[in-house]
């Protein structure tokens, strides 16, 4: 469930914990809304510690966590959790010389240090490998990645000799010595056949991550959270700062990942368990810190793009007829029912909201599979991924799924956001606790037996060369329904 509490921290003073204290005791006893948030580690409550817990601590407090399934473990480690919350920043310090160097590589430059296949994580055994990606061009955040063994705890450090520099003749020169981190990772495991090693997942910049299932191309991606989205010009980026991924057995359960991300306003940990597949599907927990007062918290956000498409697209000076990654928002409400709101692209910004209390679920979906329908045979938007949020939780509470579309000329731009607000924001020392799953689909989601809009269309009411009529000013629009299960009716 969705939890909302007082951070008793102590840089609120004394004033501040006995007001929390206070609140703990009034909402003792409730499962659901607000309660308290009350992890304690070693013995020693968060707020009384001088110092975070350190990498290796929370390491082997995520190994105890894993190895403590089915007897009642807390939502998440607790040692991750208190990291969280100390907002400890992580990565190398550059020096101005070697950052400069970095951020001034452009897009294809970057794109010329590539990762060495032989020298990816776990490559002699087991069902996943990671690779990871070097710092530089826009991705200049770096990131600390700890691999879990076992009990074992162990950095993976950067290593110039990883990467094949094919680029700047002085750029592994220069980088030499350098304290450097990585700037994300991809997951690799065999989901199109079984010898090679598909990219199913991957972790790169901010909060960012995407999923692919059988048969996919990257499109859309999916965030950890999102802060004051639709307030243009206060819009905030929290990252993840530091992953502990554990090595699976040969025949496990997926692959756990653990993450703790800061920003300016808000903090957190989080626990991704991902299953790839068809569909691919990643569990994700989470515990949010509010430290400032955020008016528009974005809870499990996604980011798409949509350029053009009949009726719904602006003319486009293109030969493909569809130009996008996602093609509607579809959301199931608490009482069942399935919204699907066709995406735009312009006149103007455009921001949609959909009250949706307690949802079941919400997405965004690339409906239409036909290669025909798009003609791009490099892009292949028709093998584009849908992505899925499914509540785990008993309610979520009141909110709104909100829809952001953003006038584009281009392809290359992420134009759509789509995510769930609280509402009423969310105020400094609020607390959030949650688990959704994550679902990369094609069209249909499983156990989905309604028709569903195929395709919309709208025009002109007026038949051309018809008499004038008040018609003039009037729309059509035509809803195509592909059916669903037999004998099951559209909504």
């Amino acid at each position: 469930m969705l939890r909302r509490s007082p951070l008793l921290a102590g840089l609120f003073g004394a004033v501040a914990l006995v007001l929390a204290l206070a609140l703990t005791a009034l909402h003792a006893g409730f499962s659901e809304g607000r309660a308290p948030a009350s992890d304690t580690a070693e013995g020693t409550p968060w707020s009384e510690r001088q110092a975070p817990p350190s990498s290796e601590a929370v390491g082997r407090d995520v190994a105890a966590w894993m190895a403590a399934v089915g007897t009642g473990r807390p939502h998440l480690p607790p040692l991750l959790v208190e990291r969280a919350r100390w907002r400890e920043p992580a990565g190398a310090v550059l020096p101005a010389s070697v950052d400069n160097l970095l951020a001034s590589l452009n897009y294809d430059e970057y794109r010329t240090i590539q990762f060495r296949p032989d020298a990816a994580l776990w490559k002699e055994a087991g069902p996943f490998q990671l690779q990871f990606f070097h710092p530089g061009s826009m991705h200049t955040d770096q990131v600390r990645i700890h691999r879990v063994e076992g009990d074992a705890v162990v950095p993976v450090s950067f290593d110039p000799g990883l990467f094949d520099y094919r680029g700047p003749a002085t750029l592994e020169r220069r980088l030499r010595g350098v304290n450097l981190d990585f700037a994300g990772f991809r997951v690799h495991h065999p989901v199109n056949a079984p010898d090679i090693w598909d990219e199913v997942a991957v972790f790169l910049g901010a909060s960012y991550f995407r999923l692919l299932a059988e048969g996919h191309v990257y499109g859309l991606s999916g965030r950890g959270v999102a802060v004051n989205t639709t307030r243009i010009g206060a819009e905030e980026f929290p990252g993840f700062r530091e992953f502990w991924v554990v090595r699976p057995p040969d025949e496990g359960d997926g692959l756990h990942i653990f993450a703790r991300l800061d920003g300016a306003s808000v903090s957190g940990a989080y626990h991704f368990h991902l299953k790839p597949g068809r569909p691919t599907v990643m569990e994700v927990a989470t515990h949010l810190f509010i430290h400032t007062r955020v008016e528009e918290l974005g809870i499990a956000p996604l980011t798409s793009m949509f350029l053009t498409a009949p009726s719904t697209g602006p003319p486009v000076d293109d030969f493909r007829p569809r130009i996008h990654d996602s093609d509607g928002l579809l959301v199931h409400t608490a009482h069942g029912e399935w919204i699907w709101r066709p995406l735009s692209n312009g006149p103007g910004l455009r921001i949609t909201s959909e009250e949706a209390p307690n949802p079941r679920g919400f997405g965004l979906v690339q409906r239409n599979r036909d290669f025909g329908a798009y003609l791009d045979l490099e892009a292949r938007y028709h093998d584009r991924p849908s992505l899925w949020v499914e509540a785990q939780d008993e309610g979520w509470g009141a909110g709104t799924v909100r829809l952001m579309e953003l006038p584009t000329t281009s392809e290359f731009e992420d134009n759509i956001v789509a995510f769930w607000a609280p509402e009423g924001g969310a105020s400094a020392g609020d607390a959030f606790q949650l688990r959704y799953r994550l679902v990369a689909f094609d069209d249909r989601l499983e156990g989905q037996t309604l028709a569903q809009v195929a395709e919309t269309r709208i025009g002109s009411a007026q038949l051309p060369g018809a008499s004038p009529s008040p018609l003039e000013r009037a729309r059509r629009f035509v809803v195509d329904f592909h059916a669903g299960s037999p004998g099951v009716g559209v909504a």
